[in-house]
Parts: C-alpha cells; sequence; structure tokens
C-alpha cells in the first residue's frame, strides 16, 4: 500500500490499471486499494482471484449477480 499511496495523485489520472486479483482476502483491504487505485487512475479493472472471492465471505458478497 506504500507503494500506491506513494503514487503520484496527478500523473496517472488519464491512464489505466489493471489489478489482476489475489489483492486480499479481507473486505476492508480490498475496499482501501481499490480507493487509492481509483482516486490516481482513470480506469480501474479488477480480475479477481480465488482470495479476493472469499473477502466479506460471512458477512457480505463482494460481487452481485444484479
Amino acid at each position: 500500500m506504500e507503494w500506491v499511496r506513494a503514487l503520484s495523485p496527478s500523473a496517472f489520472q488519464h491512464d489505466a490499471v489493471i489489478l489482476a486479483g489475489d489483492i486480499s482476502d479481507q473486505m476492508a483491504v480490498l475496499e482501501e486499494t481499490f480507493r487509492y487505485f481509483t482516486a490516481k487512475f482513470k480506469h480501474v479493472f479488477f480480475t479477481p482471484g480465488n482470495h479476493d472471492l472469499w473477502a466479506g465471505a460471512y458477512t457480505r458478497p463482494l460481487f452481485s449477480s444484479t
């Protein structure tokens, strides 16, 4: 997270980034990661890994079918 926080707040505002999954199995970490990346990049694409799919599994779903 230190690396993401250190990124310029304006240098990537026209760029896209792909988050290729396995960020965390903790919902709070996923939410924080998405907040940082969406603040720094114009487009953020996310492909969940097996760890991400279990994030919040016992409290709320990460993804919805709607």
